[in-house]
């Protein structure tokens, strides 16, 4: 299988092998959130600008959450795949899966029904067309929730089985995915702020999507199991 380079290559090969996809990724996501600004500041207004910077903070942690939690999860299903079980790998990784999803669930119903709460919380001297912008860009996130954050986690899986390339090709073409939306909904069309938070939350849960059936049939290491994982 694919995780067997981890194993097979030397050192130096496997370092960039590993690393350079991440470079590429990261430079693309970098690009993406300053033309993701540019669009909301020039088409929408700077009240707009202001209602993402107000809540994005918030959106980042729920992201960085769930990464953390793949992330950890990585580590074990690697240690897995090192010692061959891929059974109890797989469980690990549906376990995580399941985990990041229910729990993205009811952190959605949250955001969505508590969302200017939290607006009013992070800016309480905002202008009230900010504090709008900010509860509709939240709630669509917060709409979205169970695949986006799955997006900020499934990437970990890839890489783990191998798939290093694959996942950064995943990742540029969400981005780049995001920003032609941003095109067609906000520079030509003229929608709000609501199209802003959409355009990134549907090429985010497509690639979550596109992802996940990767997954099935076993086609890499990893694969969906009903067992619990062992105690």
């Amino acid at each position: 299988m694919d995780s067997e380079i981890f194993e097979k290559l030397p050192p130096t090969r496997l370092f960039f092998r590993c690393a350079i996809p991440s470079i590429v990724t990261m430079a693309f996501g970098a690009l993406y959130q300053i033309a993701d600004g540019l669009f909301v500041g020039r088409f929408i207004g700077e009240n707009a600008l202001a209602a993402v910077n107000i809540v994005m903070p918030v959106i980042m942690m729920v992201f960085a959450f769930s990464n953390m939690a793949a992330t950890g999860a990585s580590v074990r299903i690697a240690v897995l795949l090192g010692k061959k079980n891929r059974e109890e790998a797989s469980r690990v990784f549906s376990f995580t899966v399941k985990f990041i999803f229910v729990l993205s669930c009811v952190i959605g119903m949250i955001g969505f029904f508590f969302a200017e709460f939290f607006v009013r919380l992070l800016a309480p001297t905002a202008t009230t067309q900010a504090i709008e912008y900010g509860v509709t860009y939240l709630r669509v996130y917060a709409i979205f929730s169970p695949l986006s954050t799955l997006s900020h986690a499934t990437d970990n899986f890839l890489r783990v089985c191998g798939k290093e390339k694959l996942s950064m090709r995943l990742s540029i073409g969400t981005q780049l995915l995001n920003v032609l939306l941003d095109v067609i909904l906000v520079a030509f069309f003229g929608q709000g702020v609501w199209a802003a938070a959409f355009t990134s939350c549907f090429a985010m849960a497509l690639s979550a999507i596109i992802t996940l059936c990767l997954f099935r049939k076993k086609r890499l290491d990893l694969y969906y199991t009903r067992k619990n994982i062992s105690v």
